[in-house]
């Protein structure tokens, strides 16, 4: 079980409603948290075993320590729950687990998550600081921009993945962000990527010439 994609399902049942059953959401947070790491790191996923990832990567060869977006994803998993249940007992029960996954999070002076070249961890996106649109997926780095360094050998081609492509899984928050300051733009880019996902089918990530297609997470 991965903490982005239970994440992603349960922001999908708020919209569709019909995904995932509230008793189910509520035993993958427990079960996301029972592999909640003293330091309060919260997994990346939780095998069927019970043991907890806490990196992207194989199990017995992780890319990093942990990825940065674990515990966002889990506190955003949570409201969601919140949100579709109000069980207010059920929050109080696991917010003190959810906040020290949330204070777990590496951030600068300035309160942005940060990662450093000497211990580098997963950031997926977080350290970005500028985006453009592509069918209504956000891109993964400033445009123009590649990474210059990468965890495993070999890379990843430029425009593709997470070195220049464009992702859904990010409206989750981006969309909400936008419609504070302009509700038409907000509207209009579900609806680019509605669109595009109903003509090319759903996709974790795209670019001009490039789709990977079938994510959980851009659910």
């Amino acid at each position: 079980m991965a903490t982005e994609d239970i994440a992603g399902s349960d922001q999908a049942k708020n919209d569709a409603g019909d995904l995932l059953d509230p008793q189910e959401i509520r035993a993958s947070i427990l079960y996301l948290l029972r592999g909640q790491r003293a330091d309060g790191c919260i997994p990346d996923r939780v095998n069927a075993e019970g043991q907890a990832i806490y990196s992207t990567g194989g199990e017995q060869a992780p890319l990093a320590d942990h990825a940065l977006d674990n515990g966002p994803f889990l506190a955003m998993l949570v409201c969601n729950y919140l949100d579709l249940t109000e069980d207010a007992g059920f929050f109080s029960q696991v917010e003190p687990a959810v906040r020290r996954g949330l204070d777990h999070t590496r951030r600068d002076d300035s309160g942005l998550v940060f990662t450093t070249s000497k211990e580098p961890q997963c950031p997926y996106g977080f350290t970005d600081n500028d985006s453009i649109m592509h069918c209504g997926q956000v891109r993964h780095l400033p445009a123009g921009q590649t990474w210059q360094r990468f965890f495993t050998e070999g890379g990843v081609e430029k425009g593709t993945y997470q070195n220049g492509a464009f992702w859904a899984t990010p409206l989750a928050w981006v969309v909400p962000t936008i419609a504070r300051c302009d509700r038409d733009l907000a509207t209009d880019t579900v609806k680019a990527v509605v669109g595009d996902f109903r003509a090319r089918g759903i996709a974790e990530c795209v670019n001009a010439d490039y789709r990977r297609p079938h994510s959980l997470a851009s659910r």
